[in-house]
């Protein structure tokens, strides 16, 4: 019971990181798309220290999800290969879902008071 739990959470944590990749990667897209925005937090050193932050985060997120596929002694986790597989797969479908269902949307699923995307 253990080791299952421990292999959803890992998932959920690389799931997790994932996002935050894809966050400091609009910050640093933002940074250029709108120069002139006023924001409620500058970070020092202007697009240099925006850049440093995005790609120090970016690579923190990576390595976290890299480590997730190393299971700790402690835990029985079993076949190895099983373990891997089940987080690249379970990554490859959580992250299909979404995007099949924005892919196969209906016009009536769509919010009368926002625009189409």
């Amino acid at each position: 019971m253990s080791s299952a739990f421990w292999i959803l959470s890992d998932l959920t944590a690389q799931l997790a990181m994932s996002v935050y990749i894809f966050l400091f990667a609009a910050a640093i897209y933002l940074r250029y798309k709108h120069p002139n925005r006023e924001r409620p937090y500058k970070v020092p050193f202007g697009n240099y220290g925006m850049w440093v932050i995005g790609v120090s985060g970016i690579v923190a997120s990576l390595c976290m999800i890299l480590i997730g596929y190393f299971p700790p002694a402690q835990i029985n986790i079993g076949n190895i290969v099983f373990y891997e597989l089940f987080l690249i797969m379970g990554f490859i479908i959580f992250y299909a879902i979404p995007i099949l269902l924005y892919k196969f949307r209906k016009c009536s699923w769509r919010s009368p008071s926002h625009p189409v995307a």
